[in-house]
């Protein structure tokens, strides 16, 4: 599958102007900051994009595994967060902290203009109407389901505003490797269900599947399930049709995909050995919950869609078009994913958003309606987008945490960048360990819910350690984590009357205790 060079202008152009819109408020963040706040570098899920930022620093510093700078528990190193710990080697001393926020931003958008040619190539599969084709990318990559018309009546958040998953918008707007994995996920697709079957093609379907392992490897079950799903319902559809040579047909098929889950597999294989076997990540993964939401939240979002997908997949089983097989069983196996019992099911929602918007518009177009009428019908796709673009804006405005850090609070990371090494451990509030790893090449005790491993006895421990009046169980429970410095705010007194610490440095808001063991 390819495009004109026309066509592949345009998609450019376009990817161009999503990136400018989406980096506005980014902007307008940085120069918000002053003389008392300065801007963390992200606008959302700022606790996760600290921790990107950790492990670039991480490989800046010479790491090529994933090791958790939040928490004390030894590590063996993982292979994970590749693109992360790469990207970090561009940056060093000084200014390093707003070189990596920066390269995470280049990151991301390279992954736009990547998934806006991949997303352009898949519906290319389904429409060749080039105003369609256009109008679909803008709503996979801009729009949303219609979770805002459940605001009124649940007392939970749209999964627009959560699930980069499930939409597009949000990694768009800040999650670079989701936006790989998904252009990944899409040109194998793509690939796959091409004119013509060879196993040129086949192999490079299974690179494209590889490819997504460096960025987000439980993309790759989804490939697998997506391509089970085809199977089934051709198979089917071929009996119902009483279709000559079907077996043969299908053989073949089963063939190519069971190659390309060969080339694939090493990635799910090493993540289960390694999840099951070494006991951090064994805790990482029990506290890595991304679990899907009650049915009724789908249904508001995407499923008032799905009625109108489906009329708009019948004409392509009709004309007994694969890319309608394709559908058809990747919208069967849709909610078998996102409830599938493992703890990060809401991730295998991954590349569905597209699917639905390209069957829907073809629904519409199936009808003969103008194309005024069609985009208006659009535009409640746009709602959710933004409100979430609006919303991101109106927090620049008035500089507040987690998404600007107190200046007071950099210049205490700035005194441990110059007096510790990377071996150090910290202790401090929850709010300054998750931060602290961005700016400085140091290990926490907590900080990141899924990495921290044991967070709630954690926590349990911090909250003894301020309560008790006991030196001695403060000590045992200091000791526990053997960290070299405690950060703690100039009202608590916590450590006071303690002889194994002693201030090393304090400004208007914070103190730091070194810890003598």
């Amino acid at each position: 599958m390819s495009c004109k060079k026309d066509e592949i202008k345009w998609v450019i152009k376009f990817s161009l102007l999503v990136i400018m819109i989406t980096t506005i408020p980014y902007i307008i963040a940085y120069f918000k900051q002053g003389d008392n706040w300065v801007f963390s570098g992200f606008l959302f899920g700022v606790e996760d994009g600290n921790s990107y930022i950790a492990k670039m620093l991480s490989g800046a510093n010479q790491s090529w595994l994933f090791k958790t700078p939040y928490s004390s528990m030894e590590q063996n190193g993982f292979i994970a967060f590749i693109p992360y710990l790469l990207l970090g080697k561009l940056s060093s001393a000084p200014g390093q902290h707003v070189q990596l926020v920066m390269l995470f931003q280049i990151f991301r958008w390279a992954g736009i203009l990547f998934l806006c040619y991949s997303s352009y190539l898949f519906i290319s599969l389904f429409i060749q109407e080039i105003k369609y084709k256009r109008l679909i990318l803008f709503l996979s990559m801009m729009g949303g389901g219609l979770g805002w018309m459940g605001i009124p009546f649940t007392d939970t958040m749209p999964l627009e505003f959560y699930s980069p998953e499930t939409f597009g918008f949000l990694s768009v707007f800040g999650i670079p490797h989701l936006l790989f994995s998904k252009g990944l996920l899409l040109s194998g697709l793509t690939i796959f269900m091409g004119k013509t079957r060879h196993i040129k093609n086949t192999l490079l379907v299974g690179l494209c599947w590889f490819l997504i392992g460096f960025f987000q490897p439980l993309t790759i079950p989804i490939g697998w399930a997506v391509m089970g799903a085809y199977i089934l319902v051709g198979i089917l559809f071929s009996i119902i049709r009483r279709e000559s040579e079907w077996i043969g047909i299908w053989k073949r098929e089963i063939f190519h995909i069971l190659i390309i889950v060969g080339i694939t597999s090493p990635w799910v294989i090493y993540n289960l050995f390694s999840f099951y076997h070494d006991s951090f990540l064994k805790g990482w993964y029990s506290q890595n919950i991304i679990q899907s939401p009650e049915p009724v939240y789908y249904f508001i979002s995407i499923g008032l869609l799905i009625p109108f997908a489906i009329w708009g997949l019948v004409p392509l089983l009709k004309e007994k078009r694969k890319t309608g097989y394709l559908a058809l069983g990747w919208l069967i196996i849709f909610p078998v994913l996102i409830y599938f019992p493992i703890s990060t099911q809401r991730r295998l929602a991954e590349g569905i958003w597209t699917l639905i918007v390209i069957l829907f518009v073809l629904f519409l177009i199936n009808h003969h309606l103008k194309e005024k009428i069609i985009h208006l019908i659009t535009i409640p796709l746009l709602i959710c987008s933004t409100l979430l673009y609006m919303g991101a804006i109106q927090a620049t405005l008035i500089p507040q945490s987690p998404i600007f850090i107190p200046v007071n609070e950099i210049a205490m990371f700035k005194f441990l960048g110059d007096n510790t090494t990377s071996q150090d451990i910290i202790m401090a509030p929850y709010e300054i360990s998750n931060p602290l790893p961005a700016w400085v090449y140091v290990r926490t005790v907590m900080g990141h819910g899924p990495e921290s491993v044991n967070l709630k006895e954690i926590k349990k421990d911090w909250e003894l350690l301020h309560k008790t009046n006991d030196p001695q169980e403060k000590e045992n429970i200091i000791q526990k984590f053997h960290p070299r410095y405690i950060i703690l705010e100039n009202k608590d007194s916590s450590l006071k009357n303690m002889d194994t610490v002693r201030q090393i440095y304090i400004n208007q808001d914070y103190s730091i205790y070194q810890f003598q063991e």
